[in-house]
């Protein structure tokens, strides 16, 4: 392990310890307030939560349920660094690579937008939930390059791999088919290896006993895995980077005075790809902000749809609610916004999220934590599916 990669490791470390295990410290010293609700539910699969405030004023705070829902890019590398290891001193590179596979959902093909926004790990946890193998593949590497290992993503015929330097050469973990390959020496492949020798692919030395979906598990050690890396003359490395301003995006959530915060559910019945095709895993929150209300909502998830009339601004520009120009702007999605100045609600506005459904999932015994300004006054109810 090189000396950058040491020290990012103590730094986020330390992060950690503050961090309490990603748990809100309500005692700690000049702490903002915090709120601790219990909800036990018999039907978690066909329930939902409703927040409301309850107060004069906007309640603003951090969310955790049942430990999930990340503040900010450091709780996701420090609940990387706590995950249980699979195996004996399972390196820090590796859970990232389990993390990003295992709290998020293969997609087949285009998604919501081809901009590069899509590849910040916080958005993908918390917000999208889903993502092809560009997606997921530049997400990873945008933590490894945090916890200050060198990597690169690469676009194949057909698919897109990460790899990290380790160890002097160069390996790949592909979060998407959940895979990496072994050659006869039980070393793990990176692509120049994989292109030179993919015998390796669908004749693994070492098959991983993983459970995943019927696609991958049939995908992962097949012809056409290998084809992908063979064709070597159009294997280009990929554009990963993100901007920081959504690297570094603070997840709080804010509900207006007599508002409402629900989730998880389908609001909007389907989900579109850039090409107009049906995506599947979606899952949405709802914000209802009542009638006559002005001010800015700013709760940094991917906005869906916007109901209601009204008018609002965004970025500088001003919108009614109603316009197909309104529309057309939110559809095409080519920066991550989230935040709206609200000019002018002659009726209730309902803002629809996507959420992570493996994030904001409900289990039978759910422990919710709140931390923020005027949560005093907020009520939590569990009601069924609409």
């Amino acid at each position: 392990m090189n000396y950058r990669i040491l020290i990012n490791l103590i730094i986020i470390s330390a992060l950690l310890i503050s961090c309490n295990n990603n748990r809100f410290d309500y005692t700690a010293k000049n702490s903002l307030p915090g709120k601790k609700i219990i909800l036990k539910i018999e039907k978690p699969d066909s329930s939902i939560i409703q927040i409301y405030n309850n107060d004069t004023v906007e309640s603003v705070f951090k969310m955790k349920l049942n430990n999930k829902i990340y503040y900010d890019l450091n709780e996701i590398l420090n609940s990387i660094i706590i995950l249980k290891s699979e195996n004996l001193n399972e390196p820090v590179f590796m859970k990232a690579w389990r993390f990003i596979s295992l709290n998020t959902f293969h997609l087949q093909g285009k998604f919501i937008s081809n901009k590069n926004w899509l590849y910040s790990p916080v958005i993908l946890i918390n917000s999208l939930g889903i993502g092809n193998c560009g997606i997921r593949a530049a997400a990873l590497s945008n933590i490894w390059q945090k916890f200050g290992y060198t990597s690169r993503v690469w676009l194949l015929e057909g698919h897109v791999v990460p790899e990290i330097f380790i160890n002097n050469r160069w390996e790949m973990y592909d979060p998407d088919m959940y895979v990496y390959y072994f050659d006869n020496n039980k070393k793990i492949l990176g692509v120049k290896e994989l292109c030179e020798k993919p015998y390796f692919i669908y004749k693994p030395v070492n098959k991983l006993n993983i459970a995943n979906d019927e696609y991958i598990d049939s995908a992962r050690y097949s012809f056409t895995t290998a084809n992908y890396y063979i064709s070597t003359y159009n294997n280009f490395l990929f554009n990963w980077n993100v901007e920081d301003k959504d690297l570094s995006v603070k997840l709080e959530f804010k509900i207006p005075p007599k508002g409402k915060f629900e989730f998880p559910a389908k609001f909007v019945d389907k989900l579109l790809s850039t090409t107009n095709e049906e995506i599947q895993n979606h899952t949405n929150a709802k914000l209802t902000i009542p009638a006559n209300w002005k001010g800015t909502i700013d709760i940094p998830l991917v906005i869906q749809s916007i109901c209601g009339k009204g008018s609002v601004s965004i970025n500088g520009k001003n919108f009614d609610l109603s316009s197909d120009e309104f529309k057309n702007y939110l559809n095409k999605k080519e920066t991550f916004f989230y935040s709206i100045k609200f000019i002018k609600t002659q009726s209730d506005i309902e803002i629809i999220y996507l959420i992570n459904k493996k994030i904001f999932k409900l289990e039978k015994n759910n422990i919710i934590l709140l931390q923020g300004n005027h949560i005093e006054k907020i009520s939590v109810k569990v009601s069924s599916l609409p």
